[in-house]
């Protein structure tokens, strides 16, 4: 099996144009991870780098062992790169859905899920390019395989990107902050064989002093302290094709090379190596922080990369599901020792990425904006002229226990499609609540998890079997009852709440608004839900969750399933919740926690519902909740789902209704 090996800090590494390689002093310097403070001090005409983050919740995410361990056993000194060093380096792959894959980028494996790049390599690409591939093992781009005298590389793997995070400042003008992590569909595993990146050339360049920089470029462009600048020799350059990839120092001191990453290639002169203004680089050590708050496990669990019969979750997840821990096991397989597979051990069991910053969630809320309820909001509802007056009407006298829901019930859930490269696909729910409405969750718009190569597309409405096109069901008569064909509406706008934060482990504010590219005709089989109103208790209710979410036998369910779950009070949800650090507050209500009984993947997006008996004898539905996180895997005994509370956000769904 192959293996690639993350960086842990840099020298230069080009995929296309290098201009020539004389020897030069080398960048030196100590572990770019080891002391709490950023310090740079001055070495000669270098640079010396210390830090320390090792107390960071993520820092066992990235492998201190094995990290910048080249396979070749020299220092580069020019020319080619051989057979196995640099075996991080990373090439991407962008595709239009036209022309031919071609490769312009480069990057560096951090992890054995991310991989680091510049963010102007990820994001607004020109002629409809996207980015599609991330390489790892390339040598030589020219031959397949790769060879030196009498040995062979291994194929090139090709990885899928899940996601793609760019630093929230980054400016494109400028250049500024110009870092992304790129995180991969499934996990690289690494070997004692790797590759590196026509072939993989390195050469050696001194760091010029900010000041100096900052005059060469001051008719252009501000550099700033976040920025480094190397070159301006020469005939000695990154160059087009190098972006993204790494500036990378070496240290021998004490044994074999090892490699750090000290910058990324960022921007330049236009003839690259013809002047002797210097490259600029971003410095990857101003980032540190931001990257290791901006990477999660696998299962987006923090872990120990240990045998499985080791592992207590696993025993945990064994005792319920043969299947889940099977599912475990796949997702999160590491490696092997010997012949003995690993598997991430995660720690806590919760499913939710790390926040960029924990201050921007525990701020005192005020009522003013949008985030904080107003009482001329919330008395709204009932005859706002937007929303339905008949509205979340159940008639069957009827109340829910079962599992599969009848053909006309819950005629208010929509599935969310979305638009892949390669087909239309479904992955969360929704629920109409009016002719022009549908309320999800913010994190099926723009959540951390969400493909970058997905776009939200259309709605489906009246759906109960997504395996048939006509939907019909046994009238217990011999006879067969059959629905209206499902109703697919085009999303003409989409409005997340604007304090979502898609990287935070808390998921507050997690609710989204939809609105169709034109309005509903209403049927037996396509009805509103009412919102909850200012006077709408959830003491003495049913609850409900329904979906097409994951069950125990199946990804997910073809036939639209229902689920009564109870409340979970605030204070047993926090405690449950705060042992996996996460802290739920304004806006989140819990629902479930027992064995076998949850919502689940799929089902995110959809509503928790409750019925208010009438004294008619039938029920009236409101949604009170948005399905927005919870234990991996589901249903685990103890472990409420969290949902967002609509009744706290009635203001800011008003506040965004048009006719």
């Amino acid at each position: 099996m192959q293996i690639y090996q993350p960086s842990c800090n840099i020298f230069l590494y080009g995929g296309d144009k290098v201009a020539g390689m004389p020897k030069i002093n080398e960048l030196s310097g100590s572990h770019w991870l080891r002391s709490l403070s950023a310090t740079l001090e001055r070495r000669r005409d270098f640079l010396r780098m210390t830090f320390d983050v090792t107390g960071h919740r993520n820092w066992k995410l990235l492998d201190q062992r094995r990290c910048g361990n080249s396979n070749s056993d020299r220092i580069i000194g020019g020319k080619n790169a051989s057979l196995g060093a640099y075996p991080w380096i990373a090439r991407l792959g962008y595709t239009n859905g036209i022309e031919n894959e071609s490769y312009k980028c480069g990057g560096t494996l951090i992890n054995r899920l991310y991989v680091i790049t510049a963010a102007h390599c990820v994001v607004n690409l020109r002629d409809n390019f996207r980015m599609s591939t991330v390489r790892l093992g390339e040598h030589n781009s020219l031959t397949d395989p790769d060879c030196e005298k009498d040995h062979c590389a291994e194929p090139v793997q090709d990885f899928l990107p899940e996601s793609i995070i760019v630093h929230q400042s980054y400016n494109t003008p400028r250049n500024m902050h110009d870092i992304a992590l790129i995180r991969l569909q499934k996990s690289v595993t690494y070997s004692d064989i790797p590759k590196t990146s026509t072939t993989l050339l390195t050469v050696k360049l001194p760091v010029v002093e900010l000041e100096r920089c900052k005059q060469a470029f001051s008719k252009h462009v501000d550099i700033g302290d976040q920025q480094m600048c190397v070159g301006g020799v020469l005939g000695r350059d990154s160059c087009s094709g190098d972006s993204g990839g790494p500036l990378m120092k070496v240290e021998s001191e004490s044994g074999p090379p090892r490699y750090y990453l000290l910058g990324i290639v960022s921007f330049g002169v236009r003839h690259c190596g013809g002047t002797t203004t210097p490259a600029i680089y971003t410095k990857v050590a101003k980032y540190i922080t931001w990257i290791l708050d901006n990477i999660s496990p696998a299962d987006g669990q923090m872990g120990t990369c240990k045998a499985a019969r080791n592992c207590t979750a696993v025993a945990t997840i064994l005792q319920q599901s043969r299947d889940e821990a099977f599912a475990y096991l796949k997702r999160n397989h590491c490696g092997f020792d010997g012949k003995t597979p690993l598997v991430c051990c995660i720690n806590n069991i919760i499913t939710r990425p790390t926040p960029p910053n924990e201050d921007l969630y525990d701020r005192t809320l005020t009522n003013s904006g949008n985030s904080t309820p107003s009482e001329e909001g919330r008395i709204g509802v009932d005859n706002n002229p937007l929303l339905p007056s008949d509205c979340g009407r159940d008639l069957s006298q009827r109340i829910v226990g079962g599992e599969r829901t009848s053909l006309d019930e819950f005629p208010w859930m929509a599935l969310l499609e979305y638009q892949k490269p390669n087909g239309r696909t479904t992955a969360c729910g929704g629920v109409l609540i009016s002719k022009r409405y549908v309320l999800t969750a913010a994190h099926c718009i723009k959540g951390k998890d969400l493909p970058t190569t997905w776009r939200l597309s259309s709605v489906r409405l009246g759906e109960y079997d997504t395996d048939t096109d006509t939907d019909c069901i046994s009238d217990g008569n011999n006879g067969t009852t059959c629905a209206d064909d499902p109703v697919t509406v085009g999303v003409e706008e989409q409005f997340a709440h604007e304090e979502y934060q898609p990287l935070s482990r808390h998921q507050r504010y997690d609710i989204a608004l939809l609105r169709l590219a034109q309005d509903v005709t209403f049927t037996k089989y396509i009805k509103p839900i009412c919102l909850p109103s200012n006077s709408t208790s959830l003491d003495d209710r049913l609850f409900f969750v329904a979906g097409w979410g994951k069950t125990e036998t199946r990804s997910s369910s073809n036939v639209k399933l229902k689920l009564s779950l109870p409340l979970v009070s605030d204070s047993q949800c926090d405690q449950t919740y705060n042992n996996a650090g996460v802290r739920l507050g304004y806006g989140q209500i819990c629902a479930g926690g027992q064995r076998g009984k949850d919502s689940c993947r799929g089902d995110s997006g959809g509503p928790l519902m409750a019925l208010e008996r009438l004294s008619d004898r039938t029920g009236k539905w409101s949604a009170v909740g948005v399905v927005s996180f919870g234990p991996s895997p589901c249903g685990m005994q103890g472990w409420p789902g969290v949902y967002t509370k609509v009744q706290d956000f009635v203001p800011w769904i008003l506040s965004k209704l048009r006719a």
